[in-house]
């Protein structure tokens, strides 16, 4: 996968606006993530009342192509659900004129009910923002070439598949090749988030150069995808940064904090510094650390009002714990003993070090 031409951490020559992005855990069927966008938009609208403001919201596998109809189907007064469907039906058809063609309302409402409940409640936050403050916004969909987006797509689903087949290993205590297949997900999904990272940092900074009306920049992206920041601020512009779920935690003596989950951890700090070489061990640690999380945030639940904050919080518990490797042989050993991931996981962690 080619990088983009421009480098990300090049400083500014031109316009130099203010930008804040929230970063939300992914939950598909939890739509509080996008409420928490929305009270950060309305206030960047309320902010920068003298001009546009530029809103960019992820797509990992987004076309380009469809990202910049979406904006023309909007300023020609088409809602931003309405232009999606409409775009989706044509999406056979590219080369027709859009123009000529308007979702209808059940086709809308088709659409939109076969997107996640989190999918959904962003759409009518776009419907909303774009109805109460009229030429206000210009919308940036994450996207990239065809050929690119099919790329990421392949990627994406090689990386879930093999991060899957680590946990079902690793869960029946073959850690070996637990950490292997671990090893391919985690480099092919650092190799697919560093470009789209670089790919959608040049692209704000090409779209604020290229209009001079917008006067503010805000954005939604995953937890994992921080390295937009750092790559902003490398090329000089003003950032802010929030996290939906910040939460209070047993260490943050009543301040909000956000814990990054295992995963996420690794991936950044691979982004992030792309030679760091870490050893089999470690990436071990990491996998059952993000094991535990997962496991966690099955049996908590949706109903507490942070679960993904506490249970990343008791999952750096563990990788604590495993810091040798005959810590991961003893909780390997636990593990085959108890014929069970989590008896084997409650027996090493119930041991005194």
């Amino acid at each position: 996968m080619q990088p983009p031409e421009q480098r990300s951490g090049e400083r500014i020559k031109g316009r130099v606006v203010p930008i804040e992005f929230v970063f939300s855990p992914h939950r598909e069927n939890d739509p509080r993530n996008v409420a928490f966008f929305e009270e950060r938009a309305r206030e960047a609208l309320a902010r920068y009342a003298n001009g546009k403001v530029l809103i960019v919201t992820e797509n990992a596998t987004g076309r380009y192509q469809d990202s910049v109809m979406l904006q023309m189907a909007i300023s020609r007064g088409y809602k931003p659900s309405v232009a999606a469907a409409t775009i989706d039906n044509l999406s056979e058809e590219p080369l027709l004129p859009l123009a000529n063609f308007r979702a209808t309302p059940e086709e809308t409402a088709a659409y939109l009910q076969i997107q996640s409940e989190y999918h959904q409640a962003q759409f009518g936050v776009m419907d909303r923002l774009t109805q109460e403050y009229p030429g206000r916004i210009n919308w940036l969909v994450e996207g990239s070439s065809f050929e690119q987006s099919r790329e990421i797509e392949k990627g994406v689903t090689e990386s879930g598949e093999s991060l899957e087949q680590a946990c079902h290993l690793a869960e029946k205590g073959e850690f070996a090749a637990a950490t292997s297949i671990f090893k391919k997900s985690v480099a092919t999904a650092v190799n697919i988030s560093s470009w789209r990272e670089r790919h959608i940092i040049n692209v704000i900074h090409q779209t604020i150069q290229v209009s001079s009306e917008i006067v503010g920049v805000v954005g939604q992206f995953g937890t994992a995808h921080t390295p937009i920041i750092h790559g902003l601020i490398r090329m000089g512009y003003p950032t802010t940064i929030n996290f939906s779920d910040k939460a209070t935690l047993p260490h943050s003596r009543n301040a909000k904090v956000f814990v990054f989950n295992p995963l996420d951890a690794l991936e950044r700090k691979l982004v992030i510094v792309p030679n760091t070489e870490l050893s089999d061990q470690e990436y071990l640690r990491y996998l059952l650390g993000f094991l535990g999380y997962r496991i966690l945030d099955l049996l908590s639940g949706d109903d507490s009002e942070y679960p993904d904050q506490a249970n990343a919080f008791f999952s750096w518990e563990l990788v604590d714990r495993l810091r040798t490797e005959e810590d991961t042989q003893k909780l390997q050993e636990l593990i085959v003993r108890e014929k069970n991931f989590i008896a084997g996981l409650e027996a090493f962690m119930g041991e005194e070090k």
